[in-house]
């Protein structure tokens, strides 16, 4: 479609719809998966049924977070993502609500286990932004998970300027250094769901992953 601005100085953009880019994709003969992201930076997926994209192999990406007022009640979750994946291929992307990051919410410790309960009724998994330290793990400690054990709640305050603000995209200003240690936040809890919900990979007769 396009879209005149008014200026000054007026711009005049052409903007390629999702459905053409999907033609373009398999009409190169490419068949993998096209993961099309959902609307609130993959927080929203509710207009899907009336946007749907048409071809084979798409799935929609949503990321499952607990950004407070839109994103943290059971109701919400089934609004966003979870009635919709009974009927359309959904992939839960980068969970990032730890500490400090932008999708922080204080409650976590009470909200997230019911968040993963929701996900594994759906048969749906997911995706954790990164192993930095003192977000999933303590510090660089990759076998020590950070741990919402004897907290009720947890920080949400951003660091102080000149640090980073976990949950951003790499490359930003806000990535210049790295916070202190911290031993409160989710990483037990998504241990715990990875190691319940993961299943092994086939393994072919001549011993190949499939």
């Amino acid at each position: 479609g396009t879209v005149d601005e008014a200026g000054p100085p007026a711009v005049h953009q052409t903007f390629v719809g999702d459905q053409a880019l999907v033609d373009d994709i398999r009409a190169a003969g490419a068949a993998n998966v096209i993961v099309a992201e959902g609307n609130q930076t993959d927080h929203d997926l509710s207009e899907i049924p009336k946007y749907a994209l048409s071809g084979s192999n798409v799935a929609y990406g949503m990321e499952p977070g607990l950004r407070p007022g839109s994103d943290d009640t059971p109701a919400r979750w089934a609004a966003n993502w979870g009635t919709l994946s009974d009927s359309v291929p959904i992939m839960m992307e980068a969970w990032k609500g730890w500490p400090g990051a932008k999708d922080c919410n204080p409650n976590a410790p009470t909200l997230l286990p019911q968040e993963m309960d929701y996900l594994a009724s759906k048969h749906l998994g997911m995706l954790v932004w990164s192993l930095q330290g003192g977000d999933i793990v303590v510090g660089s400690n990759l076998e020590q998970p950070t741990s919402y054990s004897g907290a009720a709640t947890q920080p949400c305050t951003n660091p102080p300027p000149g640090q980073a603000r976990h949950g951003d995209h790499p490359g930003g200003a806000q990535h210049a250094t790295t916070p202190p240690p911290k031993t409160v936040g989710p990483g037990e809890l998504i241990l715990r769901f990875f190691t319940t919900n993961s299943h092994p990979t086939p393994v072919t007769s001549a011993g190949e992953h499939r």
